[in-house]
């Protein structure tokens, strides 16, 4: 796995109101030839998670609907990701 030292950073999302503890990084790996979304939330989750072969656009909607807990990504989602 890559880690985020060897990618580029391409954009930056920040949650509001209810989320304003979570963030996401867009990412680019040369040596992967691929994006990556780094997302975080105050509560202490953590993911790196690799777009495969999507695009950029894939990799935003990705790091907003994180940010926005939208779709997958709801606050029970973060609490089940959590580590004892």
């Amino acid at each position: 796995m890559a880690t985020t030292t060897d990618m580029e950073e391409l954009s930056v999302y920040f949650g509001d109101g209810n989320h304003k503890g979570r963030r996401a990084y867009v990412m680019w790996c040369p040596d992967k030839k691929g994006y990556f979304v780094e997302m975080l939330h105050a509560a202490g989750h953590y993911e790196l998670r690799n777009m495969g072969s999507h695009s950029e656009s894939y990799a935003d909607d990705c790091a907003e609907n994180f940010v926005m807990a939208w779709g997958e990504f709801t606050d029970e989602y973060i609490l089940s990701r959590q580590r004892p």
